[in-house]
């Protein structure tokens, strides 16, 4: 079937998937790289850039994919289709740029921010970001360690906010979190920004995130798609009980690791590099369907594995239903503990 499918299909180049020996023959997804674009594709890529009427939606419209016989082939070219619309455009990069000057410009005007360097985590930092996502920054150099002084400090911040020669909107700490942040939306973006002091987790997720793009090629456009698909239903909200950035990510590398069944006709090898739209079923099989959340628990490190929730220690005798992931940054936290709407989240899978 793959051979049948490559003749058909618009040639792509070769390339080598790093550490691997793997031939990526078939798909090409690794972030920096080229793919060729269909003239619809170009005219989609230069109206968003130049101010022009968008074409349609490329991932909606109606035409026939090369090589799309089959419902997962289709599923596979669609998916590429959103990856490629969502990726963000150049006037997009630069907007969201430019909110992060503004911080570095207001921290830097207040005598405790002065010697502090701000870096960017998240979806925007890893390129995993939908137009509507938030803008996470961490600001180091500031010399506060304890809680107490954070909260302190995000309270300075607030008030350069209020006085800003730009228009910030929406500003509060919320200084009762595990991590405390200041929140508010960048009035010429119209973005919304969190900024933390002094934690380094964020920086440590982002770069799990940009590894596992890297390994697994199917990683970003999965991503992608699942952020849009969660946050259409309201279920990607952390403080409603739904699936944030980082604990879908655990989950989209879990399902990686442990691929779909693969036909006899196909080595295993083979498999790992097939269409997305196998693995986009599977992903919501095995957590729609499948995962018996109350006895098991993922893990990702070390190769992925599922591990005894009751040995563990992270059965909520409450809430047994409750996802258990470890966080392969640190092995003592689980992720999914605070889901608590996971069962919504497992009925939109199943669905």
């Amino acid at each position: 079937l793959r051979g049948v499918e490559r003749e058909r299909r618009v040639p792509v180049p070769r390339c080598e998937l790093a550490g691997t020996g793997m031939a990526l023959d078939f798909i090409a997804l690794l972030p920096d790289e080229e793919i060729p674009e269909t003239p619809a594709a170009c005219e989609a890529a230069s109206s968003s850039d130049t101010g022009e009427q968008p074409a349609p939606d490329a991932w909606s419209i109606t035409r026939a994919h090369f090589g799309a016989d089959s419902l997962e082939l289709a599923l596979h070219e669609e998916l590429l289709d959103f990856a490629e619309a969502f990726r963000p455009t150049r006037a997009e990069s630069a907007m969201r740029e430019a909110a992060v000057e503004r911080v570095v410009s207001l921290l830097a005007s207040l005598p405790s921010f002065a010697s502090a360097s701000v870096r960017p985590f998240g979806s925007y930092a890893t390129g995993l970001c939908l137009p509507s996502s938030d803008v996470d920054l961490a600001v180091f150099g500031t010399g506060f360690e304890s809680k107490v002084q954070q909260v302190a400090g995000l309270r300075q911040i607030e008030k350069a906010l209020h006085r800003a020669g730009w228009r910030a909107e929406e500003v509060e700490v919320i200084g009762s979190a595990k991590v405390p942040i200041v929140k508010y939306v960048d009035g010429p973006s119209g973005l919304s920004v969190d900024l933390c002091l002094e934690q380094q987790d964020g920086i440590r997720s982002s770069a799990l995130a940009t590894k596992a793009a890297r390994q697994f090629p199917p990683f970003r456009p999965l991503v992608l798609l699942l952020k849009r698909y969660l946050s259409s239903r309201g279920l990607n909200d952390t403080f409603t009980g739904g699936v944030g950035s980082f604990l879908l990510q655990l989950l989209v590398i879990s399902s990686l690791q442990q691929p779909p069944l693969h036909p006899p006709a196909l080595s295993p090898a083979a498999c790992s590099r097939e269409n997305l739209g196998r693995h986009l079923l599977h992903f919501f099989e095995l957590y729609g369907l499948r995962l018996n959340t109350t006895s098991a628990g993922v893990r990702v490190a070390d190769g992925g594995r599922y591990f005894d929730k009751r040995q563990r220690g992270w059965l909520n005798g409450e809430r047994p239903w409750l996802l258990s992931v470890e966080n392969p940054i640190d092995s003592t936290h689980d992720v999914g503990a605070n889901a608590f709407n996971i069962r919504s989240v497992r009925r939109a899978c199943a669905h």
